[in-house]
Parts: C-alpha cells; structure tokens; sequence
C-alpha cells in the first residue's frame, strides 16, 4: 500500500500524494507521487504553472548551463555561453522573480500524525494528458490511479524524505 502525505505551506494543506510512480534517473533517495490537489492549491497553481511552463523550461535548459558545460568550458563556449545568458537575461529575471514566490511557499510534506517528512518538494505540472498518467498510474499503482482526474491538468510531486519519513514508506 502506498503511503500518503499531505502537501502543506505555511499551515495551508495543498494537496495529498496519490500514487507512487517509478524512481529511477531521480536522485537516490527522492520519491515521486502524483498530486491531488486541494482547495488551497488554486493559490499557488499560478506559480507552479509559471515555473512548468515551456518557456520556463526552455530557459532552463537553453540558457542556464548544466554544472559540468559551466565549469568545464572551453574559451569559446563559455564566451558564447555568456553572451547567451545577457541576452536572456530579462527571462532570467522573471525566472527569478516566480522562482522567489515558489520557494516563499515554504513547502512540506507532513505524515498522517502531521510529522514533517520533507521540506521543500518539488511540484511539476505534468505536459503529458492526464490520461496518460492515470494509464500508468494503473501499472503501478491501481488502487491509487482512481484519483488521477483525467479532466483536470495533472501534478506530480518529487522529494527528499528525511529518516523518519523513509522509515515510514519502507
């Protein structure tokens, strides 16, 4: 049975984890739920919308370089590298800006004693339909893909369980 949390910011639920979906290419350690959102996630969906969204995306990968192609460049990469990044640099901005009001949300993840088991999960509005989602879902998880809404868009959510939540989900 798949254990389930509740999304929490600042006292406000959010949502709770539904199903459990696959872990690997996540970092060890990270968990991955699908969302079902609660009435206090009309909030902050503009915010997790903004961050989702394919221009935000393509920021990311477009002009935010990867840790290794930043530290490891050659002269001529990095130089076009940075006069990439200046003329994206408003993008970067407001990037910035959503990126600022998301991490505002201080958000957890609390167990059903109201125990926090992560600080800052991450939550992805998925770019796939929904009934994608819900048919692997049913792969996975059956009992749990009955509570993926195919007629509303379709969040995940990722985190870090501390010790005591991953004792929990083991």
């Amino acid at each position: 049975m798949t254990p389930h949390y509740t999304l929490v910011s600042h006292g406000t639920v959010l949502g709770h984890t539904g199903a459990a979906l696959p872990t690997e290419g996540l970092p060890v350690g990270a968990a991955l739920w699908h969302l079902i959102p609660a009435q206090g996630f009309d909030v902050v969906e503009p915010i997790i919308a903004e961050l989702t969204a394919p221009p935000a995306l393509s920021l990311v990968e477009e002009v935010i370089p990867t840790p290794d192609v930043y530290l490891h460049p050659g002269w001529s990469e990095q130089q076009a590298q940075m006069d990439r990044l200046m003329k994206e640099a408003a993008r970067v901005h407001q990037f910035r800006l959503v990126l600022e009001r998301y991490e505002a949300l201080a958000l957890e993840l609390r167990d059903g004693a109201g125990h926090r088991v992560a600080v800052s999960p991450m939550i992805v509005k998925q770019m796939v339909p929904a009934e994608s989602v819900r048919a692997f879902a049913e792969s996975v998880d059956p009992e749990e893909a009955q509570w993926i809404d195919t007629s509303e868009p379709c969040y995940l959510v990722m985190a870090r369980l501390d010790a005591v939540g991953a004792a929990t989900a083991a």
